[in-house]
């Protein structure tokens, strides 16, 4: 099967390809929303430490990314730059992900990126510098030539997996938003959305049939929402996105 994204092959059939259900809760409190996991009856268990997510999102100069997540397009792929820790300072051992769609499921294509340094006032050259310099596929390079940085974010995430080893679940809290521009970015322009949490269940897809007892359980309305779609109606006025 091909996605049309630019690391497809119709010749790997050990591509794997996963739901991700998310949900933006608003109305429940943090407290009330472990509460739900830790009570859940697939006894989900923490595997991993609470850590800072970091995110940069790049795009055309048109916003091709963002219509095609907003026009729901059947296959898509989505640049995206991420690390962990300290926001600014030695960027250590990013990735470029790909976030490749297909339908409804997804996949990941992971490239490790030189480290860098973000410090306050940088220009965006400097993240895509560091992608470029970096080895990578040739077809990969070609795409992050294409476009440039333009929303960068950042959450608390905590790690949970069911006891079937089969269900993954996240919970992002404490989301902040800034808008990249290509030179002086002090972060001034940012939204902090700290009254939503975001959580994420995610299978493969050979388990989608038994997900909805999964699902069912929490009183979360599911969203096709997207934290780079958010942040950019958050941040962006219309007229300059002329989708």
């Amino acid at each position: 099967m091909t996605d049309g994204s630019p690391v497809a092959s119709s010749s790997s059939p050990a591509i794997s390809y996963r739901y991700e259900r998310k949900a933006h809760v608003s109305e429940l409190d943090l407290a009330h929303i472990e509460q739900l996991v830790r009570l859940h009856p697939a006894a989900f268990r923490e595997v991993f430490s609470q850590r800072f997510v970091n995110n940069i999102y790049f795009d055309t100069v048109d916003f091709r990314s963002l219509a095609e997540n907003i026009e729901g397009d059947e296959h898509r792929t989505k640049y995206r730059l991420r690390w962990y820790g300290e926001l600014l300072g030695k960027v250590a051992r990013p990735v470029l992900e790909l976030k490749i769609k297909s339908n409804a499921v997804g996949r990941k294509a992971n490239f490790p990126v030189q480290s860098f340094r973000l410090e306050l006032g940088f220009a965006a050259r400097t993240v895509r510098d560091a992608i470029l310099a970096s080895d990578l596929p040739p077809v990969v390079h070609l795409g992050v030539s294409a476009c440039e940085a333009k929303l960068m974010n950042r959450y608390t995430r905590r790690y949970y997996l069911s006891a079937c080893s089969r269900f993954r679940l996240t919970i992002d809290r404490n989301l902040e938003y800034y808008r990249i521009r290509p030179t002086h970015n002090t972060l001034i322009h940012n939204i902090r959305d700290r009254d939503v949490v975001v959580v994420e269940l995610k299978y493969d897809r050979e388990h989608d049939e038994v997900a909805h007892t999964i699902s069912s359980y929490f009183p979360f309305l599911q969203t096709k929402s997207s934290k780079y779609v958010r942040g950019v109606h958050s941040l962006w006025r219309w007229h300059e996105l002329d989708l």
